[in-house]
């Protein structure tokens, strides 16, 4: 599970950089590890309420 936030809150401004990725074997499937790392980073976003 590689998931990673970064929060920078500022008095003019605040901002909030999400990363996420897999772990790649030889017998991954490239769609698969594509939608665990969308489906990762959707849940950063929507653990501080970006998404809904």
């Amino acid at each position: 599970a590689i998931r990673t936030m970064i929060v920078r809150l500022r008095s003019d401004r605040h901002w909030v950089a999400v990363q996420a990725g897999a772990g790649l074997v030889a017998d991954s499937d490239p769609e698969l590890e594509y939608e665990e790392t969308l489906n990762k980073a959707r849940g950063l976003l929507e653990a501080i309420g970006c998404l809904h």
